[in-house]
């Protein structure tokens, strides 16, 4: 077994952390969860069984859409993570991949920055193959979509983005394995840039 690095010459790989604050509705919303495992959210009530489920509702949080017990999504001010993901995505000198692990933050997002100019594509569970197969090629061979939104357990082992120099994590998840693979989708051979990975996070 040889690892990638010992057999392909490839541009470094820079990992950087990008701290954000929560708004006074996701610190609100936050404190009760942790300290209660109850929050009062756009006038409901989201509880967590226990603590694995506290864990997600306070990532949820974070990134401004909770689930309650019915699966409904309630959304909270997150003003301040999307603006430091523009931010990132604004400074990239080439596309950007942005994994965000939650359905709902997903498509806000994608809302967010197409609001902010961008041509954004998205795909989660509920795209087809075939549709995530279109997509995949149009970022990779064409000028749009510049920026891809992907919940990261869909970017499958050996899919190729080379076209994009920067990687955003808008929150963090759980495997190592899919957060490695799916940094890996731009760090591939035909790579030519310098690339970035950044992490945001509002809370230690």
């Amino acid at each position: 077994r040889f690892r990638k690095e010992d057999c392909i010459d490839l541009p470094p790989v820079t990992f950087v952390d990008r701290e954000c604050a929560l708004t006074p509705a996701q610190q609100k919303a936050y404190t009760e969860m942790h300290n209660e495992l109850v929050a009062s959210i756009s006038g409901q009530t989201v509880t967590a069984a226990n603590a694995a489920v506290k864990l997600s509702k306070l990532l949820q949080v974070c990134t401004g859409a909770v689930y309650d017990e019915t699966g409904t999504t309630h959304t909270l001010d997150s003003s301040i993570r999307m603006q430091t993901c523009l931010d990132i995505v604004d400074a990239a000198a080439h596309k950007v991949i942005v994994f965000v692990p939650f359905t709902a933050a997903l498509h806000g997002l994608a809302a967010f920055l197409r609001k902010h100019g961008h041509t954004v594509a998205v795909v989660d569970g509920s795209v087809s193959a075939s549709k995530r197969t279109a997509i995949f090629d149009a970022f990779q061979n064409e000028n749009s979509p510049r920026v891809l939104i992907a919940h990261p357990a869909t970017t499958a082992h050996g899919l190729t983005l080379t076209r994009a120099d920067t990687t955003v994590w808008y929150a963090p998840i759980f495997s190592l394995e899919i957060f490695d693979q799916a940094n890996n989708r731009m760090n591939r051979p035909g790579q030519i840039n310098n690339m970035t990975v950044a992490m945001v996070s509002a809370t230690p």
